[in-house]
C-alpha cells in the first residue's frame, strides 16, 4: 500500500469555502445547483447526453449516530482525466510559468488545484472555486467540539471517485481541517473500489460510504455530513427549484439530464417549464414574441457581436414562481452556453410593462458563441452576474429593452410615442455639454518644435507612489526637444500642487542647455534632490493633509513656457488600485482652422494621439493610425512602468493630412508605411503631406496600439468631411434628454445609440420620491445659482457624462472622452481640476475592482465637482 500524506492546496481554510458561498447572489443552494451539472457538461464525451444523479442517502458511523451523505454522479462524461500531477510538480510548472496553468485534458489535477488558469482560455485567477459548493455543505464540528464554536472553526471534507473510459479507477479525499488538504498520491483500482464499498479512515476521519463503484465512465462526488440546509433543500424542492431554473435549456436540447432523490428513496426528473416546453419561437404563438440574430452597436467584422434570440412570453394566468432573492424565471433569463447567469428584473423594463402584468411575463436571452466567450470574460468568478459597467453588457441590455418595450407595444401596454424632452432641461445638456465636452475651439497653429517633459519620482517603496510624514522623495526631470536643438537654454521650475489644488514652491529654480542625443531629438536634465515630506504641524512645510500631490514641472525656453510634466504621489493615505485598462488611448482628429470635427474639402485634418501607460510593466508595442483604408501613421511607441499611484507615462504623435475630393494628388500612405523613414526618404512615395481622397460624408479616425500580437488599446475620432447635412451631424451633445413617469424606474439610466455617432438617450425619472420634494420648488436654495428641479437634474446630467466618457475607456482602452471632460475642468479652474483628476484616477480604479458603491461614490463626487465648475462659469 502507498504511503500517503495530505499536501497543503493553494486556498488555506474553511472561511476561504464560507466566504466563496455565501458571496454567491442566490446562496449556497444555488451553488450546489449550478457548480456540479457545469463541471460534468465541462467533461461532456463526445457529444453524448450527460446525466447527472443528485442522491440523499442514511448512514451510521462506528458509535451507531445517523449521518447523511449526499452524492453527485455523472455519466456520459469524460471522467477526471489525465496525469496525476504531485505537489511538486504543480509547484515546478508554477516556477517555471509564473502562475499555475492546467492544460487541456488534465481533468484530475485542475479538480485538485485550486486558483489556477486553464490553457487557452481567459485567466480568472479564480478556478477551481466551484469545489468549494461541494465542500461548503460537508460543514461540521469534529465529535466532542463545543457546539458554540464559530462556523470556521469546523471542517469540511468531499470523495470523489472517477472511472475512465480506459477502465482505470480513481478515488481522491480533499477536506479542511482547517486548513485545506489533499491526500496524495489518491487511491487507484482495487483499493479504490474496497473504500467506497466500505468505508473511509484516516487520522481525522471516518465516513461509512456502502456504496457501489462506478460502471460506466464519469465521475462521483460524495458529501459527508451533509448539512440540514441541504437535507431541506432536498425535500422542500428548492434544489430542483434551482436546477430548473439553472439548466433547463440544456435539458429542453436533450443535452443534460438531472434527477434528484431524497432520503424517502423518491426522485425527481428536473423538466423545463411549462411555458417553453412547446418552444414558443420555432412557432407561430400571440403570447411570445422572438428577435433573433440581433448585431450589438460594436459588432464588426473581426469582432462579431450577435444575440442569437431574445424570446418574450406573457400569460396573465402565470403567477411569479421565483423564491426569495434576485429574479430567476420572472423577468428576461441571460443564457450562456445554456446555462443561466443572470436575470434582468421586471423592474428594468418598468416604463413599459405595467404593474398588473408583471407576474406573467417572461423571457430569455441567447448569444453566438462569439459573444458567449465575450460574456465570459466579464462574468465574476460566482457565475452569477456580470460587470455592468462592461460597455458589452450595456449594449445587450439595451438591446433587450428595445425588445420589450416593442413587445409592451404590440400587446398595447405603452403608447409608442415617448414623452417628449422638457426643453428647459435640453438647455441645460447644452449648457453641460459646452462646458465639459465641446473641443476648445480657436485656430491650432502647430509649433514648429515638439517638446516634452519627463518627471522622476523615487518614493520610499519604487513600486507605490506612496510616503509617510518624515519619508523623502528624490526627483530629477528631463526635457526633450524634437527636432534637435543644440545648445538651447531650459529653465526648469517645480512647484508641489496640494490636495485642494493650491500651489506652493517645491524646489529653486534649475537650468541646463540641451543636448543632442541625435539628429532628431536634443535634451536636457536636472537633478532637483530630495523633498521631504514634513508632517503639516511644521512650520515650514508645505503639506498640509493627508491626500494626492503633484509636482508639475514647467519647462521655460528663451522666456516661453513650452511644456509641463507631473508625478503624483500619495502622503498618509493609500494609493488607487491599479487601473483595469493600464495601457489607454486618446485620439484627436480636428480642423486646424477652428478646433471643431468639421473638415471642408481641400481642408486639413490634424489629429493628435496619446497613449497613457499606468501599468507597472513597460511597453513596446507599435501605434497604427488610420482613416478608412488609408494609412495615417503606424510607428513604434514605448512607455516606461510607474509605480503604483503616480501620473501615468505618456507618448504622443500627431500628424496631419489633406482632404481632397477628387483623386489624389499624391496618394494616400502605403499599407507598409512606417513613418521612421518620413525624414529619411524623398521621393513622392515618400510625401511629408498626405493627401486623402474624401466625399462628403462622416469617417472615423481610428488608432490602435498593438504588442507582441496583442491590441492593448484603441480609440477612434468621428469627423465630418464637407458640409454636415444639419448642426446635430456634428455638435457635442453627447446624448438627449427624455423624462419618464415611472415611480420605479432607476433615478437615470443612459441609452445606447441605435448608430455609431448618434447621441445617446438619457432616461431619467420625474416621478423619482426625491425629485418629487423639490419639483415644485420656484427659487434657488441658498449656495445654489439654479431652482431646485434644475440643480437635480444638472447633478443627473454631469453624473450620466461621467458614464458615457468612461464607456469608451471601459470598452476599448479609449480615454478621450474622460480625458476631454478633465480637460475642460482643469482649464475652467485649475484648482477643481487637480481634484477632478485625483477622482478620474479613483473612479477607474474602483472600475477595476468591479466595485459598484465605490464606483457610484466616486461618481457622485466627480459630478458634485463638475456642477461646481458649472455654478462658478454661470457667476462670471
Amino acid at each position: 500500500m502507498a504511503e500517503r500524506t495530505a499536501r497543503a492546496t493553494a486556498d488555506n481554510n474553511v472561511q476561504d469555502v464560507i466566504s466563496a458561498i455565501d458571496n454567491y447572489t442566490c446562496g449556497p443552494i444555488r451553488a450546489l445547483a449550478q457548480d456540479p451539472p457545469q463541471n460534468s457538461m465541462d467533461a461532456r464525451r463526445d457529444g453524448q447526453t450527460v446525466h447527472v444523479a443528485y442522491q440523499v442517502l442514511l448512514r451510521r458511523n462506528e458509535n451507531g449516530d445517523q449521518l447523511r451523505i449526499m452524492t453527485i454522479a455523472d455519466r456520459g462524461t469524460t471522467g477526471l482525466d489525465g496525469p496525476i500531477l504531485t505537489a511538486d510538480d504543480l509547484a515546478e510548472r508554477e516556477q517555471d510559468q509564473g502562475q499555475l496553468v492546467i492544460q487541456s485534458g488534465e481533468n484530475w489535477a485542475a479538480w485538485e488545484a485550486m486558483r489556477y488558469t486553464k490553457s487557452g482560455e481567459d485567466s480568472l485567477g479564480s478556478r477551481g472555486q466551484g469545489k468549494y459548493a461541494y465542500l461548503y455543505h460537508s460543514l461540521h464540528h469534529p465529535p466532542g467540539a463545543s457546539t458554540g464554536l464559530p462556523k470556521h472553526a469546523g471542517r469540511v471534507v468531499i470523495l470523489y471517485d472517477t472511472l475512465l473510459p480506459n477502465g482505470e479507477y480513481r478515488l481522491g479525499v480533499r477536506y479542511h481541517n482547517p486548513s485545506s488538504k489533499v491526500v496524495e498520491p489518491p487511491f487507484l483500482g482495487d483499493e479504490a473500489r474496497r473504500i467506497i464499498a466500505t468505508s473511509y479512515d484516516d487520522d481525522h476521519f471516518s465516513i461509512p460510504l456502502n456504496l457501489k463503484p462506478l460502471s460506466e465512465p464519469g465521475t462521483r462526488v460524495i458529501i459527508p455530513f451533509l448539512s440540514k440546509e441541504a437535507v431541506e433543500a432536498v425535500e422542500s424542492g428548492e434544489l430542483a427549484h434551482w436546477l430548473q431554473v439553472e439548466w433547463w435549456r440544456p435539458i429542453q436540447k436533450e443535452e443534460l439530464e438531472i434527477t434528484v432523490t431524497g432520503s424517502d428513496g423518491l426522485t425527481r426528473t428536473i423538466g423545463v417549464p411549462d411555458f417553453w416546453q412547446s418552444q414558443p419561437w420555432n412557432t407561430h404563438n400571440t403570447r411570445s414574441r422572438t428577435h433573433e440574430q440581433i448585431k450589438l452597436p460594436s459588432h464588426n467584422q473581426d469582432d462579431p457581436r450577435i444575440i442569437k434570440r431574445v424570446v418574450l412570453f406573457h400569460d396573465s394566468g402565470l403567477a411569479s414562481e421565483d423564491i426569495e432573492g434576485p429574479a430567476q424565471i420572472n423577468g428576461v433569463q441571460l443564457l450562456r452556453g445554456g446555462q443561466w447567469i443572470v436575470t434582468l428584473e421586471m423592474s428594468e423594463f418598468s416604463d413599459w410593462i405595467p404593474k398588473e402584468h408583471r407576474g406573467g411575463f417572461r423571457g430569455f436571452v441567447e448569444f453566438d458563441r462569439r459573444l458567449d466567450r465575450a460574456l465570459r470574460e466579464i462574468e465574476n468568478p460566482a457565475h452569477d452576474g456580470y460587470n455592468r459597467r462592461k460597455g458589452i453588457y450595456q449594449e445587450i441590455v439595451q438591446e433587450i429593452r428595445n425588445a420589450v418595450k416593442e413587445f409592451a407595444i404590440q400587446r398595447g401596454w405603452h403608447d409608442s410615442e415617448d414623452v417628449a424632452p422638457d426643453p428647459r432641461f435640453d438647455t441645460l445638456v447644452q449648457e453641460f455639454a459646452r462646458l465639459f465636452v465641446a473641443p476648445e475651439s480657436g485656430r491650432h497653429t502647430p509649433s514648429p518644435a515638439e517638446w516634452r517633459c519627463q518627471v522622476n519620482a523615487a518614493y520610499p517603496d519604487p513600486a507605490i507612489a506612496h510616503a509617510n510624514w518624515g519619508d523623502a522623495i528624490r526627483l530629477d526631470s528631463t526635457c526633450y526637444r524634437r527636432p534637435s536643438a543644440d545648445g538651447e537654454p531650459i529653465t526648469f521650475e517645480a512647484a508641489l500642487i496640494r490636495p485642494d489644488g493650491s500651489e506652493a514652491s517645491a524646489f529653486a529654480r534649475r537650468s541646463q542647455n540641451m543636448r543632442s542625443r541625435s539628429d532628431e531629438e536634443s535634451t536636457a536634465g536636472v537633478n532637483f534632490g530630495e523633498l521631504q515630506v514634513n508632517h503639516p504641524g511644521r512650520p515650514d512645510s508645505p503639506f498640509t493633509e493627508s491626500g494626492r500631490y503633484s509636482i508639475k514641472v514647467t519647462c521655460t525656453n528663451r522666456g516661453e513656457a513650452v511644456t509641463t510634466g507631473k508625478c503624483s504621489f500619495y502622503v498618509a493615505c493609500d494609493p488607487p488600485e491599479p487601473a483595469i485598462n493600464p495601457v489607454t488611448i486618446q485620439l484627436r482628429a480636428f480642423n486646424p482652422e477652428d478646433g471643431s470635427k468639421v473638415i471642408p474639402q481641400d481642408g486639413e485634418l490634424r489629429w493628435e494621439a496619446t497613449i497613457r501607460n499606468r501599468g507597472q510593466t513597460s511597453v513596446e508595442g507599435v501605434l497604427a493610425i488610420a482613416l478608412d483604408e488609408h494609412l495615417l501613421l503606424r510607428d513604434a511607441a514605448e512607455l516606461d512602468r510607474i509605480a503604483v499611484g503616480d501620473q501615468p507615462q505618456i507618448l504622443t504623435r500627431d500628424g496631419s493630412a489633406r482632404i481632397h475630393q477628387g483623386a489624389p494628388r499624391d496618394g494616400a500612405l502605403p499599407l507598409d508605411w512606417d513613418s521612421s523613414v518620413r525624414s529619411q526618404q524623398t521621393g513622392p512615395e515618400h510625401l511629408t503631406e498626405i493627401v486623402l481622397p474624401l466625399a462628403d460624408g462622416r469617417y472615423a479616425v481610428q488608432a490602435s496600439l498593438e504588442q507582441t500580437g496583442e491590441t492593448l488599446a484603441t480609440a477612434r475620432a468621428l469627423i465630418w468631411v464637407g458640409t454636415p447635412p444639419d448642426e446635430d451631424q456634428a455638435g457635442d451633445i453627447p446624448f438627449v434628454v427624455t423624462q419618464v413617469e415611472e415611480p420605479l424606474a432607476p433615478r437615470w439610466r443612459l441609452e445606447h445609440p441605435g448608430q455609431p455617432g448618434d447621441p445617446h438617450t438619457l432616461l431619467w425619472s420625474a416621478a423619482n420620491p426625491v425629485y418629487n420634494v423639490v419639483r415644485n420648488a420656484r427659487r434657488p436654495s441658498r449656495g445654489m445659482s439654479r431652482p431646485p428641479q434644475e440643480e437635480y437634474l444638472g447633478e443627473i446630467i454631469a453624473e450620466a457624462l461621467i458614464d458615457w466618457a468612461v464607456q469608451e475607456l471601459r470598452h476599448s482602452a479609449d480615454e478621450g472622452r474622460i480625458r476631454l471632460v478633465s480637460a475642460r475642468i482643469l482649464a475652467s479652474s485649475p484648482e477643481l481640476g487637480e481634484q477632478f483628476e485625483d477622482r478620474v484616477e479613483r473612479l477607474i480604479a474602483k472600475e477595476a475592482e468591479n466595485d459598484p458603491l465605490g464606483y457610484g461614490q466616486a461618481q457622485r463626487d466627480m459630478a458634485a465637482l463638475m456642477v461646481e465648475v458649472a455654478r462658478l462659469t454661470r457667476g462670471r
